[in-house]
């Protein structure tokens, strides 16, 4: 017989220990209401079960004595009578006994394993970590190793049995417990993404863990700090999209089936090349058309439990970072076999609270030989295996009986509003509050007068404000309607047919119409801002850093630019969720009528804050147009004009003011109600405009009647002429020799205008300006304009009837070269030559225009 420690005798291998313990190492039996099987609990067991006998005995097996601070602790913290044997077989049969070893691995152990057993690494963390709490319960055929799973409840999904019994093997090693069933207090471990089970963890909101996390778990046994809930330990083993399926693509080739062979690998699914190795078909919607489920199934051999679906399905876990339901995304839409077979497998699992354990193991003991249901996971697994200690207090939570195609499109719709609320409670938690508290604290040292204390903010308050003003009100709105739809969802088996999920945003509609379109309208700007705030403020680039470190914004893994363009999508998905939830709401239900009211609401909203926006974009765009004109009168700038179009000509002749156009490169603006004549500006540098009389003096020092002002830069356009758009009378052009005929009316007549286009303008854009302007002037005055193609015939009729228009029109000819006998005019190069000699001066004296009555034209009497 082994040695015995020598503070207190110990009697022989079939007696019992003397020595009362101070500190004993208790038992813990089944627990209440347990169910173990009698053939799998050895006799020594059902004896402590019954009795829950304290321990008096710690037995070191298998050399784990060697540990001498263990050997220690067992002997003199916790006071117990201490032995050392081999193999441990001769206190076989004691119920006062616990087996001591230094690893679960020895030969010894596996005998050993189905009574109280522990490790040394179990004493050392109880007596540095959680001394003076008394020693944890110990149980027949659950060895304790470590407490890095302590009060952690798991369930397993899709393992054959030999998987299943390792996880359970290692979870109760490291003190966590199983349960055979998963409810809403567990973490569920899985094989893959496919089941009630997994359906039911993504529903509310768990991450689903691999059993790799497990092993590594197991690794990690003797890190006495290891906690195996650590959320980022716990992150890098989740359970990916596609984790565990089989993905064929059909109808998909070239550079879009790489990219979506190289999704699938990254979000752990496999790619098969064998269509009957699939357990998702991925088809295009070409390939639809062309094929049936049954020519799949019958011709090449598809599994008959493979899901047919949409490449939606596809991309859309990808997005929302678990494998939506296929039920959802059905590739064939139209077969009512496939879609009984679906309902009548749907109620059975609504009728057993088991129904996917139920399901799975009559549809995987199909077609199946002895061996292999042996192996899988349909084989019994004794009750005794799994734990219920650690839940009887807690009430089992199990999937809603309601679970619908209804249930899974409302939940996402839960789902991403809780997303896109805790983004914007981050950009106000870690981006707009800090910085704001920057500024505060800074001018309250101001003002306090301590100027030489007080830090410089990183922004100003105008920044951030650009920034970050506009998301508390969208995010107020939010809110309310989390809560509606989370209240909503957890009353769902209650309240099914009273649940009004339309509702809950058919009432927001004044709310995010106050909300959103000023944000959307500002997006642009509040864009520009950050970019410029992250290149020039370096500290601000640091701060943003930091923040999108935070594990809260880690974990969604976006950034601050990501965060913000948010809420510029969130209404359209609003609206494609709620068609869908109408999709699959029955027409008497009550629900339906707010859901057809929520997509009208919420469309209007959209169409408002689109509308709001492209008035936005145009009056930005009209100021920057007004910007580049020199002389632009002020009076005419305001938020009801617009910009139409713009068009580059170089002048070839004209009657009146319009002659003093000749050889000009002029540029004309359409806008909604008038046409403006602008002189293109040569593009010169500040430095060419200089007089070199500036350096006259020795000393390089200017001159003090010398103004910096006149060397202001130039805009781009100088205001020749104004004119309103019913002021014009008649356009004719001519595309062969690319010249177009313009008569305006002003106050003192009808005069020509005669150009070709120039710069990047061709004929075509040129005429299609002036149709354009035909139609304006017809919405205006609702008088037409003729526009008609200069022929022959016409040029005959202008010189019968209009002899001095005539003559303007051949003179515009003749600087170009000759119209006669079917000769045509030069081309642009040509004219640019011929007009080269024409002086270009120009008056400084421009008329302002206060009123919109003054838009008939301004007058140079000077070039």
């Amino acid at each position: 017989m082994a040695p015995v420690s020598k503070n207190a005798p110990f009697g022989g291998s079939g007696g019992t220990a003397s020595l009362q313990p101070a500190y004993s190492i208790e038992t813990l039996a089944a627990g209440e209401g347990a169910s173990v099987s009698k053939e799998n609990v050895p006799p020594m067991a059902k004896t402590a079960q019954n009795t829950l006998q304290p321990i008096h005995v710690a037995v070191f097996v298998d050399g784990s004595e060697a540990d001498k601070e263990a050997y220690d602790i067992a002997r003199q913290y916790l006071n117990l009578q201490v032995a050392t044997s081999k193999t441990g077989s001769e206190f076989i049969g004691q119920d006062n006994v616990a087996f001591v070893f230094a690893n679960f691995e020895a030969g010894s152990f596996r005998l050993l394993q189905q009574y109280r057993c522990i490790s040394t690494q179990a004493l050392k963390v109880q007596y540095h970590k959680y001394k003076p709490k008394p020693f944890p319960k110990l149980k027949a055929s659950r060895p304790l190793y470590c407490f890095s799973m302590t009060g952690l409840g798991f369930a397993l999904h899709g393992f054959q049995t030999h998987n299943v019994r390792r996880a359970v093997d290692l979870i109760h090693f490291m003190s966590g417990h199983v349960r055979r069933n998963y409810s809403s207090d567990l973490r569920l471990i899985s094989k893959d993404t496919r089941g009630e089970s997994y359906r039911f963890a993504v529903s509310l909101g768990h991450r689903v863990l691999t059993m790799e996390w497990l092993e590594e778990c197991w690794k990690k046994r003797d890190d006495m700090n290891f906690v195996a809930s650590d959320k980022d330990f716990m992150d890098q083993f989740c359970l990916k999209c596609f984790g565990g399926l089989c993905l064929y693509f059909l109808g998909f080739d070239g550079p879009e089936l790489d990219e979506l062979r190289e999704k699938t690998k990254e979000n752990g699914g496999t790619v098969v090349e064998k269509l009957e190795d699939a357990t998702h078909i991925v088809i295009s919607q070409d390939a639809v058309s062309k094929t049936s489920r049954g020519d799949l199934q019958d011709k090449h051999h598809a599994p008959a439990d493979a899901h047919f679906v949409t490449l939606q399905w596809f991309w859309k876990s990808i997005h929302y970072e678990f494998c939506n339901s296929e039920e959802l995304f059905p590739a064939f839409t139209n077969e009512l076999r496939y879609a009984k077979s679906h309902k009548a497998k749907s109620r059975r699992t609504q009728k057993s609270p088991n129904g996917d354990l139920d399901d799975r193991r009559r549809s995987g003991r199909k077609g199946m030989s002895k061996s292999e249901l042996e192996k899988s996971n349909a084989s019994s697994i004794p009750d005794h295996m799994f734990s219920s200690e650690s839940l009887d207090s807690v009430a089992s939570v199990l999937p809603p009986t309601r679970r619908d195609k209804r249930y899974y499109v409302c939940m996402e719709m839960l789902q991403t509003e809780e997303n896109y609320t805790n983004c914007l409670e981050l950009i106000v938690s870690l981006f707009k509050e800090p910085l704001e508290r920057m500024v505060a604290e800074a001018e309250t040292k101001e003002n306090n007068k301590e100027k030489d204390r007080a830090e410089r903010p990183i922004l100003s308050k105008q920044q951030i404000m650009v920034i970050f003003g506009k998301i508390p009100a969208i995010l107020d709105v939010h809110r309310t309607i989390r809560s509606s739809l989370s209240t909503l969802m957890k009353g769902w088996d209650d309240h099914y047919d009273d649940a009004q999920i339309g509702w809950v945003w058919a009432v927001r509609e004044g709310e995010l119409s106050k909300a959103y379109p000023p944000y959307v309208n500002s997006y642009d700007e509040i864009r520009e801002m950050l970019e410029t705030c992250l290149a020039e403020v370096p500290k601000f680039h640091t701060f943003v850093k930091l923040a999108e470190s935070d594990p809260k914004c880690k974990s969604l893994k976006i950034t601050l630019k990501d965060m913000l363009i948010k809420p510029v999508q969130r209404l359209p998905s609003v609206v494609l969720l709620l068609n869908e939830i109408i999709k699959r709401t029955d027409k008497s239900h009550k629900d339906m009528i707010g859901l057809v009211q929520a997509v009208k609401r919420v469309s209007n909203v959209l169409q408002l804050t689109n509308e709001s926006r492209k008035q936005t974009d145009a009056y930005s765009q009209f100021l920057s147009i007004c910007n580049q004109i020199d002389d632009y009168p002020a009076a005419l700038i305001n938020s009801s004009r617009t910009f139409k179009m713009q068009v580059e000509v170089i002048g070839l002749n004209g009657d009146g003011f319009f002659s003093d156009y000749k050889g000009r490169n002029i540029t004309l603006f359409m806008f909604n109600d008038f046409v403006a004549f602008a002189k293109n500006r040569l593009k010169t540098s500040l430095n060419s405009t200089i007089s070199p009389s500036i350096y006259g003096s020795t000393r390089g020092t200017l001159n003090r009647n010398m103004s910096f002002l006149r060397f202001r830069e130039k805009k781009k356009y100088r205001l020749l002429s104004m004119h309103r758009v019913p002021d014009f009378r008649l356009i004719r052009y001519d595309e062969s020799t690319e010249v177009v005929i313009v008569k305006i009316r002003v106050e003192d007549g009808d005069y020509l205008f005669v150009a070709q286009p120039d710069g990047e303008t061709n004929i075509g854009e040129l005429i299609d300006f002036f149709h354009r302007l035909c139609q304006l002037a017809m919405e205006l005055s609702g008088k037409p304009v003729i526009m008609e193609a200069l022929t022959e015939d016409v040029l005959t009729g202008i010189r019968q009837t209009a002899l001095e228009d005539y003559q303007v029109i051949e003179s515009a000819m003749a600087r170009g070269g000759t119209f006669k006998n079917g000769g045509s005019i030069r081309r642009r190069s040509t004219l640019r030559r011929a007009v080269s000699n024409v002086s270009l001066g120009i008056s400084n004296g421009l008329s302002k225009f206060a009123s919109r009555a003054h838009l008939s034209f301004i007058n140079e009497t000077s070039l």
